[in-house]
């Protein structure tokens, strides 16, 4: 079959600039790529696209009000890489990933990672006794919906990681991605000698 070189310049330019796009999604590093590659919803263009638009920028404020457990200050996250669990008390996949997010927090804990939630405003003056309840070790607080605007929550569990220089490197990451991004940026930005 023959093309006419319009057409096949066409498709050159339309496949050059696609591949331009991906490349200034993704990001360079291999931390980026793990956000973008462990999106919950690849499928949902616009909340990828917002969230991808998040990265490697400072996050959006979040003051989480009722903590349960010791909530963390600027001093205690100084320096530190953060995973915020945004979760819900009714939603089913939040409730069974706390095991796992405790998990997170103790095997991060030394090479300073700090983990804590961030509950979904609806269903949150039962938080306290989930917490209780399914032995979170991490400290929660409760959301309010500004901050779940703002921060583009779009779907129950989502975890953001936070690096040490206060910038966002990942939202919206599905469960089994959180380790595997914090590996990668534990590699770009080791524990500082003496932390936690």
């Amino acid at each position: 079959m023959k093309y006419p070189c319009r057409q096949i310049f066409t498709y050159l330019l339309l496949f050059t600039l696609a591949l331009r796009v991906n490349a200034q999604s993704t990001g360079n590093s291999t931390v980026d790529q793990l956000a973008h590659a462990g999106y919950w919803l690849p499928d949902q263009a616009t909340h990828i696209q917002t969230a991808m638009g998040m990265l490697n920028q400072p996050p959006p404020p979040l003051i989480l009000t009722e903590w349960q457990g010791t909530a963390p200050t600027p001093d205690t996250l100084k320096g530190k890489i953060v995973v915020v669990d945004f979760w819900a008390t009714w939603c089913g996949p939040c409730l069974a990933q706390i095991p796992h997010a405790n998990a997170i927090a103790a095997k991060y804990a030394a090479q300073g990672v700090v983990v804590f939630g961030a509950c979904c405003p609806r269903g949150s003056e039962t938080m306290a006794q989930t917490a209780e309840d399914k032995s979170m070790t991490y400290p929660t607080g409760k959301l309010t919906t500004q901050d779940v605007q703002a921060w583009n929550i779009a779907f129950w569990p989502t975890y953001a990681i936070i690096d040490r220089q206060k910038k966002l490197r990942a939202i919206g990451l599905r469960p089994e991605y959180v380790e595997k991004v914090l590996d990668a940026l534990l590699a770009e930005q080791p524990a500082p000698a003496g932390a936690p």
